[in-house]
């Protein structure tokens, strides 16, 4: 993959960590204290200058939900993350951005929009979190309007809502 950028040397490359089987318990416990962000971002840069990387992006499902392991903590904890990582990937040029979840309840829970806005380079916004094989209909993943067939919190998975 790392030969594409021989052909296109504009190419970034980027490397995201974290995911679902990851999820918040590693993520919180990593970001808890200054030591172990400072561990992380010393290992991260390692592994990015090893394999030529442009980049991280942080998968963190989902700070501060108490569902799948995470605290209350996570949410300011999140921006210490990004804002240290974000110190030390400005001096080398690599690129810093976050993958989240659209659902109201998770960006209340775990992000800090406006500060976490600071520290990104530009956020991967999740949008099959919009529906799922919970849904009773086939679904675009980011429909403009609520549809018929939405009920509970599909209602507000579209673009145009203001809930």
């Amino acid at each position: 993959m790392m030969r594409l950028k021989l052909a296109n040397p504009g190419l970034k490359v980027m490397v995201s960590l974290g995911g679902w089987v990851e999820a918040a318990r590693r993520y919180s416990e990593m970001s808890s204290s200054a030591s172990s962000r400072r561990e992380f971002i010393r290992s991260v840069s390692h592994f990015l200058e090893m394999h030529g990387f442009d980049g991280l992006d942080l998968f963190w499902e989902f700070p501060g939900a108490k569902d799948v392991g995470g605290k209350p903590a996570d949410k300011q904890n999140f921006v210490l993350l990004a804002e240290a990582l974000s110190e030390v990937f400005a001096q080398k040029g690599w690129l810093l951005s976050a993958a989240v979840s659209p659902s109201r309840f998770r960006i209340e829970d775990g992000y800090d929009v406006p500060e976490l806005c600071r520290y990104l380079d530009f956020i991967n916004l999740m949008t099959y979190d919009l529906h799922t094989e919970r849904d009773k209909a086939a679904n675009h993943l980011a429909p403009l309007f609520k549809r018929s067939h939405d009920d509970g919190l599909g209602v507000f998975f579209n673009v145009v809502s203001k809930n």
